[in-house]
Order: C-alpha cells, then sequence, then structure tokens
C-alpha cells in the first residue's frame, strides 16, 4: 500500500484552481459501518375500502353514457398593406429686370451771318469805270446727347414636394391546430325482468408489499441529499426534438415567438413616436399608420413695385403670407432691393426702405445721394415663437421710386399635430400588440396543454418496473454529479466530429485521443466502485423546495404513489455504498481528485478493483434479518362478488345517543341492519 501524508495531499490540494479543491456539498461520508436496506415486494392484492353503491329499483332501466371530447382549432390570417410613393417637383425662375433711363439732351444751336458790300466808280480816260464786290457768311453747329437703360429683375421659386408610402405585402398565415380527444363510456343498467331492486357494490384494491431488511455486511457509506430529483426528468419529458431538416423543402417553418415589444422600436410612450419607428412598427403589427406632414414645408413668395418719388414716409401692406393650418412658421431668410435719391444728408431727408415681417422690423437705415442708386437688404430671422395662421408683410419707405425682393418662410408642423398623431398612433400599436400577445399566449397555452396531455400519455404508458429504474438512474446522475464537480469534472462529453460525407446525413467519427481514454477511465470509476443496485433512497416531500415551486410541485400526481412521491419531492436523501476492493481508491479521488485504477484496468487481471462485466451485472446478496408486510392503496377497483340489500322497515340506527331520544320522543328505533347476501338471479 502506498501512503500519502496529510501534509502532501494539502500541498497538492493548494495547486489546484480554489473550485477544483474537493470541497463536497451534500455529501455526507458516513463511515464504515453495516449497511442494511429495506427492500420491498408485491405480494398480493386485497380488496379496500367502498368505493361506489350503483342501485336498480325494480322494473328500472338505467343507462349513463359519457362523451369526453377535446378540441383545438386555431386560425391566424395576417395581411399588410403599406404605399410608398416619393415625388419631388421644383421650379424655379429667375428673371433680372430693372427698368431705368437715363437721358443727357445737350443741344446746341450756333448761327453766324457775316456780309459786306464795295463798290468803285470812276472814269479813266474818259472812260467810266465801276467795280462792286459782295461778301457772305454763315456758320450754323448742333449737337445732341441721348442714353437710356432698362433691366428687369425678378425671382419665382416653386417647391412642391409628396411623400406617398404604398408598400402592399400580404401575409397569409394559417396555423390549424385540431386535436380530438373522444372518449364515450356507456353503462346500462337492466333491472325490468325483476320486481326487486339490485344494489352492486365497488371497492378499492390495495397492495400488499413484503419488506425485507437485508445486511450486506460493513460497507463504506456516503450519504447525498439532492434537491428536487426529478428536476430533469420532467424537463426531459417535455422536450420536443427539432425536426431534421429536408433540403427539398425550402420553405422556412414559422417558429412559435413572441411578438416583439413596442421598445425593440425605440418607442417607450407616445412621446417617442417619429415617422421612422412608427412606420416599422407598424408593418409589423399589420396596422395602417397615417403620415404625419412632411416638414420642413417651404412657402415662398416675392414681391416688386413701383412707387412715387415722393419727400413724405409712406407705408404699404402686401398680402399676407398664409401659413397652412397644421404647420407654424419657424424662421424666414431672403432678400430684397430699392432705388433711392435723396439729395441732402440730413437724417430726415435721407432715403429708405424698412420691412416689417411678422412682428419684426427689418431696417434698411438711412441713405443719400445726388442721383439714383440702388441697395440691397439681406434678412435671416427666426421666430420666437413661431407664427401661425399668417404672416403679415409691410414696407415703410421714402425717396425711392421702385423695390422688389423675394423670400422663403421655413415651416414646422404644430406641436399640437404631432401631439395627437403620437397618441393616435400609439393607441394603435398598443392595441395591436395587445391583440398579438393574446394570441401567441392562446397558442402558447394550447401547445402547453397538448404538450402536457402527451406527456401525461407517456407517463400513463410507463409500466411500475421501469419507474423504479428511474428513480434510481436520476438519483445516481445526480449523486455522480455532486462528487465530480468539485474536482472540475463534467460528465457529457462531445467525442464525435460530425462528417458530411452522404449529403443527407452526417457520419460520426469518434476522436481516438487521450481525452477518449481518460474520459472511458472516469465513467468506468463511478459506474463500478458503487454499489448503485443496492442504494437506498428516501423522497422529501415538497415543502423543502423553492416556495414557488410549490403549486407546481404538488399537483404532479401518478398511479403509482412511489413515483409520484419522486416528481414532488423537494429533496431526496440517498444512501450509497462503495464496494469493498474500492474503497481505498474511493477515498483516494475524495482527497485528490485524481482516479487510482492500480494499473491499466485490462480483462483477466489481479488487481483488486478490477470488476469483470460478469461481476457489475451480478446481484450482491445479502442476509435478510427482518420481515414484514405493509398495505399500499391504490386506484384500482373491483367490483364484489356478494352484495347488500337493507331490510324493509326503514334506515339503520345504530347510535344510542339517537336511540334515547327518540325513545324519548316515543319513537321506536329500528332494528334492520346492513346485511351481505349472495347474488340471486338478475337481469342487470
Amino acid at each position: 500500500k502506498i501512503v500519502i501524508p496529510q501534509e502532501a495531499l494539502r500541498c497538492i490540494r493548494s495547486w489546484y484552481p480554489a473550485a477544483c479543491r474537493g470541497e463536497l456539498h451534500g455529501v455526507n461520508r458516513l463511515g464504515i459501518a453495516d449497511f442494511r436496506r429495506v427492500e420491498q415486494e408485491v405480494c398480493c392484492y386485497v380488496p379496500g375500502e367502498v368505493s361506489h353503491v350503483e342501485n336498480v329499483l325494480g322494473r328500472e332501466y338505467k343507462e349513463r353514457t359519457t362523451r369526453n371530447l377535446v378540441r383545438t382549432e386555431l386560425t391566424t390570417e395576417t395581411t399588410r398593406e403599406t404605399e410608398i410613393e416619393h415625388l419631388n417637383d421644383t421650379t424655379s425662375t429667375t428673371r433680372n429686370e430693372l427698368s431705368s433711363e437715363v437721358s443727357n439732351v445737350l443741344e446746341e444751336d450756333k448761327s453766324s451771318n457775316y456780309g459786306g458790300s464795295l463798290g468803285v466808280s470812276g472814269k479813266c480816260y474818259g472812260v467810266e469805270v465801276s467795280a462792286n464786290a459782295y461778301a457772305d457768311f454763315s456758320n450754323n453747329n448742333s449737337s445732341s446727347s441721348s442714353n437710356t437703360e432698362a433691366k428687369t429683375y425678378a425671382e419665382e421659386v416653386t417647391r412642391r414636394a409628396v411623400e406617398r408610402i404604398l408598400q402592399k405585402t400580404t401575409t397569409k398565415r394559417t396555423a390549424k391546430i385540431i386535436k380530438e380527444f373522444e372518449e364515450n363510456n356507456k353503462h346500462g343498467f337492466d333491472n325490468r325482468g325483476s320486481d326487486y331492486p339490485v344494489t352492486g357494490i365497488l371497492r378499492w384494491v390495495d397492495m400488499i408489499y413484503t419488506n425485507r431488511l437485508i445486511n450486506y455486511n460493513k460497507r463504506l457509506m456516503f450519504e447525498f441529499l439532492i434537491p428536487e430529483p426529478a428536476t430533469l426528468f420532467k424537463r426531459l419529458l417535455n422536450y420536443v426534438p427539432k425536426e431534421p431538416i429536408n433540403p427539398s423543402n425550402t420553405e422556412p417553418k414559422d417558429e412559435l415567438a413572441a411578438p416583439n415589444t413596442l421598445e425593440s422600436f425605440g418607442i417607450a410612450n407616445s412621446a417617442s413616436i417619429n415617422a421612422a419607428n412608427a412606420a416599422a412598427a407598424g408593418l409589423y403589427f399589420g396596422i395602417s399608420v397615417p403620415s404625419l406632414p412632411p416638414e420642413p414645408l417651404i412657402i415662398t413668395k416675392s414681391w416688386g413695385r413701383n412707387v412715387e418719388h415722393k419727400i413724405p414716409t409712406v407705408s404699404f401692406a402686401h398680402p399676407d403670407i398664409i401659413i397652412p393650418s397644421d404647420y407654424e412658421a419657424d424662421k424666414i431668410k431672403g432678400k430684397y432691393e430699392y432705388e433711392y435719391k435723396a439729395g441732402s444728408a440730413v437724417s430726415s431727408k435721407q432715403a429708405f426702405c424698412d420691412m416689417t415681417i411678422g412682428a419684426n422690423l427689418i431696417s434698411s437705415g438711412g441713405d443719400y445721394s445726388g442721383s439714383w442708386k440702388t441697395k440691397k437688404i439681406d434678412f435671416d430671422v427666426d421666430f420666437a415663437p413661431n407664427v401661425a395662421t399668417a404672416l403679415p408683410m409691410m414696407f415703410t419707405y421714402a425717396r425711392i421710386r421702385s423695390y422688389s425682393g423675394s423670400c422663403e418662410v421655413t415651416c414646422v408642423v404644430k406641436e399640437s399635430v404631432k401631439t395627437l398623431w403620437q397618441t393616435s398612433i400609439y393607441n394603435q400599436l398598443i392595441a395591436a400588440y395587445n391583440s398579438m400577445q393574446e394570441e401567441y399566449e392562446n397558442t402558447v397555452a394550447t401547445a402547453a396543454a397538448t404538450s402536457e396531455s402527451e406527456s401525461e400519455s407517456k407517463e400513463k404508458n410507463i409500466p411500475s418496473g421501469m419507474k423504479r429504474l428511474i428513480e434510481q438512474q436520476e438519483l445516481k446522475r445526480a449523486c455522480i454529479e455532486m462528487i465530480m464537480r468539485p474536482f472540475c469534472r463534467e460528465m457529457g462529453k462531445t467525442l464525435y466530429d460530425e462528417i458530411d460525407a452522404c449529403g443527407n446525413y452526417n457520419i460520426p467519427k469518434t476522436r481516438l485521443n487521450t481525452e477518449l481514454d481518460e474520459y472511458a477511465a472516469q465513467v468506468k470509476f463511478f459506474e463500478q466502485a458503487f454499489d448503485w443496485q443496492i442504494m437506498s433512497y428516501l423522497f422529501y416531500p415538497y415543502y423543502w423546495a423553492d416556495k414557488c415551486e410549490w403549486g407546481n410541485l404538488f399537483q404532479q400526481e401518478d398511479d403509482d404513489l412511489v413515483f409520484q412521491a419522486f416528481k414532488q419531492s423537494g429533496m431526496a436523501r440517498v444512501l450509497v455504498a462503495v464496494r469493498p476492493e474500492c474503497s481505498q481508491a474511493v477515498m483516494y479521488y475524495l482527497e485528490t481528485g485524481d482516479i487510482w485504477v492500480g494499473g491499466d484496468l485490462v480483462a483477466e487481471t489481479d488487481d483488486d478493483i478490477y470488476l469483470s462485466i460478469a461481476e457489475d451485472l451480478q446481484i450482491v446478496d445479502g442476509q435478510v434479518e427482518a420481515e414484514w408486510e405493509t398495505r399500499v392503496p391504490t386506484t384500482l377497483t373491483l367490483a364484489q362478488q356478494r352484495t347488500a340489500k337493507l331490510d324493509e322497515g326503514g334506515l339503520p340506527c345504530c347510535h344510542d345517543h339517537e336511540t334515547n331520544e327518540m325513545q324519548i320522543n316515543s319513537i321506536k328505533p329500528d332494528t334492520n341492519t346492513l346485511q351481505g347476501l349472495d347474488n340471486e338471479p338478475s337481469t342487470l
């Protein structure tokens, strides 16, 4: 034998992680003692209490028909339509035209006339000579200058935006589940051929168990306390395996799922609804979502006017800018220009053109000029608060002769309109969600009822002997888990690789490595080191489980009372003995967490802890120390061969105080009794 000092074990254990140092919970080491186990065996069936009495009078015919029909039919049809259409139309016209004429006329006319006359006369040598000369000069000069300029400026913008959503999606989902269970029971009693009443008696059937206290000699024993031992069994019983995928069937299968909540679309309340999440949620829940008026809405306006160049200040009101009923003006942006001439810099004689839009004044300032000039004004106004209904517009001017311009008014949807739209959409979505949730819950309830009925049917088909094996198997699994997990050992490893070799199915390939050897040694150790065949167990009631589970556990029923106790149990106590040959190996495992096999486990070895298959399947014998019987009621009934009848004369009375009271009241008590009679010939 190899003796390992405790100090060495503590040193080795300190190297392990904190979760793998072998701290057992729910497991008690009881030491070595005589292992005694009570074994039960069905001995016989005996009649119990009276369960039902059926009376049929003479010349009476009685018939009872019972029909039990359970039918569930669910049909769901969903149609959703959404229309989406975007239309944008923008028209812009720009024209520059400014009428201005400047004319300078300079006309010069110059005329000059010069004239002269010279005459000479005389006689020379008797000859009379006469000479006459005349000169005339005329000059005419004319000049004319003219300049004309014409320019027109105008801007016209038209914007039209229409958004329409039309998306037609028709989804028709028909889920039809029809489950019919019809049970027809017809019982008839025909006593029309006899003048005497007939009575039939049904009695419960009780089982008699023979109990034997068997001593299996001295063993190393462990006690396990397992909470709710039937938890995994009930879950596996309700498990529905997934259907294999058929490549030829490409249609997706509708899976039962809870409807999406409004929060999944970003809708926590009515104030959080916008056009995007409302459209997405409406499409999902199948409701028609009215469109919110689009924003921003742009309204354009242009103006132009020629005025007289007057000295006094003049005001002129233009038509109001109409704001649609669902909107309010948020801001306005534009520009205008005007022509002016003011020959003096004195403030009272300056030229100006001020604009008033809504309650906002746009000042142009004062200017002067001895000739005509043009001034441009840009403006950008944010309304606070926003303006609804209409925007009045007025110009106040002096010493100008024309002005023109344009603007764009940005409008937003009124808060009251948006709030009303959000509230309406939110109420529709809540109603649609509640409807889908109710439908989902009904479907789940139907599926649960179907599954529960199928589970009950499966349980009813389990024989009593198989139920004992189920109990032992679940308790054994829990016990092994409780001594494996403290050493970071797990059961249920994957030892196969899936190979897609045939297309329609995968072929498993075993992983041949050291992991398989270690796992196989672990399985062999825990299966053979303990005498699982002779373990003892006791089921404690439901009230040791979680309080919130009491209702579910209490409603677990079964015809087998032991199996019913297993399903209702809040805690199970299990007593397991260790094979004498494996006591040291088990203690070594609990100290170190390692599995010691004393060498390789091979056939025909001389190792003391090796267990052959024949020995593994052999039933362990023990010594019977005591024997007694136990009576357990069942749900079975049996017709009693001998019946009973009541003698004529009245009902029996067997209570002394009632007899004395009747004697005081001068009432004679009846001495009739209920007697058993042999069966008489009858047509019943």
